[in-house]
């Protein structure tokens, strides 16, 4: 390699590496927007109506009443909270009910779940998965209402609710909370917590309260702290936004790589909190949250445990009638695509598994082909093995078909050399003549690559497959203990400049195993496709070629073990199928002897050909007319 080509691969080096590790760190610009946005979501939670800091803080007013007689505690709370002021005081109790999958604890403080721990499910330290957590979160009902001294804000989770707990026929539970009012008033959260699965009934109810709700609408107040459970803090940065969805079931989302909020002004059927593989969803059932609702994703700084800081309000329409119910529905479990896509309403869009065409491939034959080798083997190492060799023989006809081609056009090699020197700097006649050439061997000189790019949508279907596979969830095979995750065979925890955020902490032995394999199958390659070494280009491409597999060392090493063994598999097997292919089905000597047969016979320009050939006269035209002038 010449100077020049040195100092170019170097920088090259040095450029990709400051951009991972620009993508992973949080800049000033990031600060400044973070400040700005908390400054407007405090302008947002801000009381419109210039209600006092005692009334909005129902805490900090109980706290400073204390003192006072009861008579006066209670005309404060009437002040603040109306009808329902004599609630306002109480002491938290916890209920706790459970099904099949799922332990859910209410809490009569707002009425509201305050945890939901899945069953089937342990976090990466082996302790309880909690879902859905109040801690350092919120779910609440802001109700606009009129108080006796004007317009208050209220918000439910201030109030203690009446609790009731039963039983219907069918045995599913159900959990009411309730806040009284007087003349058979009253403001209800209703609960419907079936013996199975992951999804509840919730309806928010309201009796005789048309003149006590001053607006035509209330808000529905939900934020949600997630902390890690995967144990690999920035994948599940990756993976974790806020999805929603409008009427028609159209789904968006926050992006996952920055902090940002996000009015949608559509009208919407359900709002995910989502995580890498689960999600906590509320669901409108009848009527969609109106067009007001608000979304917003914060990204963690520095708690090692904090993944996100994800909120909603969601806006509903109160149309003040004498009884109102707006029916809802919670959904609390793992990302299962089979599992999400019953539900029907699109909730399986929250799993990753690519767009367009990559989806495809991965809805209609990576994923069919991997549950049937679930439900037969156990073993998940021998499921990926045996999903490689499955992929390997559909794409073997295309990868057939590109040796082929790459050999023929190796066989031509000496030909091209010669025409090369007869042509010299022509370039213009150079390549006429490799395509009267390549016409009359039979030989279509693109055939190597069109193969190669039918194979391309499966490579990039892994790609998403695999990393959002919740089968392979806390499952090990060999030394990887979760495939899903890393696998690990050295780590430290000391952090190194640069070489921390560039590679991580740990070392990956598949990923190793995975770029030496891709070294070895690029070196093959190399031997088979021609090259005019004495090209600058071409001898940079083919550099290009050893440097990606050392890059892989890098875009790996935090990635699920799952996918850099299947590249490994696939690696070894392509390696093998090469050297079969070559022993026992390419005759390099008769492919010679055919080309030379073909050469001889006539044959008719194809309509491509006779494109290319009328481009290079109208490029040597020009040529020659820019050398007149």
């Amino acid at each position: 390699m010449d100077k020049n080509s040195l100092i170019g691969w170097t920088l090259i080096a040095i450029l990709m590496v400051l951009m991972m590790n620009t993508m992973n760190k949080n800049g000033k610009k990031r600060a400044a927007e973070e400040q700005e946005k908390q400054k407007t979501e405090e302008v947002r939670t801000a009381d419109t109506n210039n209600v006092s800091p005692a009334i909005n803080n129902n805490q900090t007013s109980t706290q400073e009443v204390t003192t006072l007689s009861d008579s006066a505690k209670q005309a404060i709370n009437n002040s603040s909270f109306g009808i329902f002021g004599n609630q306002a005081n109480g002491s938290e109790e916890n209920l706790v009910v459970e099904n099949s999958v799922m332990t859910i604890t209410f809490t009569n403080k707002g009425g509201i779940p305050k945890s939901v721990i899945l069953k089937d499910y342990k976090t990466h330290d082996q302790q309880p998965l909690e879902v859905y957590s109040l801690k350092n979160g919120e779910f609440s009902v802001k109700l606009f209402a009129n108080t006796g001294i004007g317009e208050r804000n209220i918000i439910t989770d201030s109030l203690y609710f009446l609790p009731n707990k039963s039983i219907d026929a069918e045995g599913n539970i159900i959990v009411s909370y309730k806040l009284l009012g007087a003349n058979d008033q009253y403001y209800e959260h209703r609960y419907i917590i079936p013996s199975e699965g992951y999804l509840l009934d919730f309806d928010i109810k309201m009796n005789n309260l048309q003149n006590f709700i001053t607006k035509d609408y209330f808000t529905i107040l939900w934020k949600q702290r997630l902390q890690s459970q995967e144990g690999n803090l920035a994948t599940e940065k990756m993976y974790s936004s806020v999805y929603y969805a409008d009427k028609q079931l159209k789904v968006g989302k926050i992006g996952y790589r920055k902090s940002t909020d996000k009015t949608p002004k559509v009208d919407l059927q359900w709002v995910s909190f989502k995580q890498k593989f689960f999600n906590s969803t509320l669901i409108a059932k009848d009527e969609p949250f109106d067009n007001s609702s608000y979304i917003s994703s914060e990204q963690a700084e520095t708690d090692d445990d904090f993944v996100k800081d994800l909120s909603s309000e969601l806006g509903v329409q109160y149309n003040k009638s004498n009884n109102v119910n707006f029916p809802m529905q919670m959904y609390f479990g793992p990302n299962n695509y089979k599992d999400l896509k019953a539900l029907d309403i699109n909730l399986q869009k929250v799993v990753q598994i690519g767009v367009s065409v990559f989806r495809w491939v991965n809805l209609y034959l990576i994923m069919p082909t991997f549950n049937l080798l679930n439900n037969k083997i156990s073993n998940y190492g021998i499921i990926i093995l045996l999903l490689t060799i499955f992929i390997k023989i559909i794409v073997f006809p295309f990868t057939y078909k590109s040796n082929l081609s790459m050999i023929k056009m190796r066989v031509l090699q000496p030909e091209l050399a010669e025409l090369k020197k007869k042509y010299g700097k022509d370039q213009a006649k150079m390549g006429q003549a490799q395509m009267e050439l390549y016409r009359k061997a039979g030989v279509n000189p693109l055939g190597g690559c069109l193969p190669m790019l039918f194979q391309m949508p499966i490579l990039i279907a892994m790609y998403r497959f695999f990393p959002s596979s919740i089968e392979l969830r806390q499952q090990g095979f060999l030394w990887a203990t979760d495939l899903s995750t890393y696998d690990s065979i050295f780590s430290w925890t000391q952090q190194i400049p640069f070489i921390s955020q560039i590679y991580g902490n740990h070392i990956s032995l598949f990923t190793i195993l995975m770029a030496i394999t891709s070294f070895f199958y690029t070196r093959i390659n190399s031997q088979n496709t021609p090259t005019d070494d004495s090209n600058p280009m071409a001898a940079q491409m083919k550099m290009f070629q050893y440097f990606m597999p050392f890059m892989m060392l890098f875009i790996f090493n935090k990635f699920s073990a799952a996918l850099s063994y299947y590249y490994f598999l696939f690696n070894l097997l392509s390696i093998g199928q090469h050297y079969i292919m070559k022993k026992f089905m390419i005759d390099e000597d008769k492919i010679h002897a055919e080309i030379q047969a073909n050469k001889k016979k006539v044959k008719t320009k194809s309509k491509w050909q006779q494109k290319m050939e009328e481009v290079l006269k109208q490029q040597e035209a020009q040529r020659k007319a820019r050398g007149k002038k």
